[in-house]
């Protein structure tokens, strides 16, 4: 026997395409990539914002001549 039977690949070609595609094709990863560089890009304007209002308020509120 040299060969695969013809009816067994048929039927291994048949499965194969019933089932569902990979789970971590490339266009997936790339897409949960740019989802995951957008997520940490908006929290590092939040932290910056955060940190900017920060040091501006103690800088005002701190500053000599100033009422508090």
């Amino acid at each position: 026997m040299n060969g695969v039977p013809e009816d067994l690949a048929d039927l291994v070609h048949r499965a194969a395409l019933a089932t569902p595609p990979h789970v971590g094709d490339l266009a997936n990863v790339r897409r949960r990539a740019r989802a995951r560089r957008r997520r940490r890009a908006a929290a590092t304007a939040g932290g910056l914002v955060v940190l900017v209002a920060l040091t501006g308020g103690a800088s005002r509120c701190c500053s000599p001549g100033s009422p508090g």
